[in-house]
């Protein structure tokens, strides 16, 4: 083998190499536009934080309008229940102080 065929090898080789790594390089630069780009993963993930929290806050004022109105409907019913009680106690008192109740 002589020196122009050994030159002529190492070139080829010297340029498959640098083919590799200009395919390498674009594809890193493809991955890392995907990945940080206006319409990339990272802003994605941003955009779905925002809805997410954004959610999460309607979620809360929801569970306290509940809370509140369950609290309200529960001291109507304590105190229907007791004007009910009382109502029925006074009906009792009323009979027994009538001349015709039994004792």
């Amino acid at each position: 083998m002589t020196r122009e065929e050994m030159d002529a090898r190492l070139e080829a080789a010297e340029a498959r190499s640098e083919t590799r790594f200009v395919e390498l390089n674009s594809k890193l630069d493809r991955l890392g536009e995907i990945l940080t780009g206006d319409q990339g993963f990272i802003a994605q993930m941003n955009a779905l934080k925002a809805e997410n929290k954004a959610d999460n806050k309607a979620t809360r004022w929801t569970v306290v309008i509940t809370m509140i109105t369950s609290i309200l409907a529960a001291a109507a019913l304590v105190m229907s229940v007791q004007a009910n009680l009382l109502s029925a106690f006074q009906a009792g008192q009323a009979v027994g102080a009538s001349p015709r109740a039994p004792r």
